[in-house]
């Protein structure tokens, strides 16, 4: 916990109560409200069968994967319980950036709903910085480079 705290987590936090071993409502909305990054999984398809994936059969918690993809309805209803927060007292974040981050599978597979999201998210009324990333294998970059550029996507 001092190594945690030495790199400046958890500075504003009363460490004496808020750690006690048990984690109450008022944690878990300043949690909330200070959160640093909200990743979709888009999809679990990809365009590749790579062996070394962490989806794949050579993993002991390998899940068939289904090809579904995550409905902007689903992630709607995530950004909107969220910005309350955001936007409350608790929020001792406002100054820093915060994260909305793609992945899959291959998130480009997905490419609506990302366009979706981002578009949402940047019509709401949010008391933080929002910066946009994705984890992907770049078979599909060129197609949505610009894209990607023109909202200022951070690599991860």
């Amino acid at each position: 916990m001092l190594l945690v705290k030495k790199q400046g987590y958890f500075s504003d936090i009363d460490t004496k109560t808020k750690f006690s071993g048990r984690i109450d409502e008022d944690f878990v909305k300043y949690q909330l409200a200070n959160l640093k990054q909200l990743t979709f999984e888009v999809t679990d398809k990809c365009n590749l069968n790579c062996t070394y994936c962490a989806y794949g059969h050579l993993y002991g918690d390998y899940d068939q994967r289904k090809s579904s993809f995550l409905s902007f309805y689903d992630a709607k209803k995530i950004i909107d319980f969220l910005v309350p927060y955001f936007n409350s007292e608790l929020n001792k974040s406002s100054s820093s950036t915060f994260y909305i981050s793609f992945y899959g599978g291959e998130p480009l597979l997905g490419f609506n709903f990302i366009k979706q999201v981002v578009s949402y998210v940047s019509k709401l009324r949010i008391n933080r910085t929002i910066k946009f990333s994705m984890t992907t294998n770049a078979l599909l970059l060129e197609k949505y480079i610009d894209y990607l550029v023109e909202q200022d996507f951070n690599p991860n």
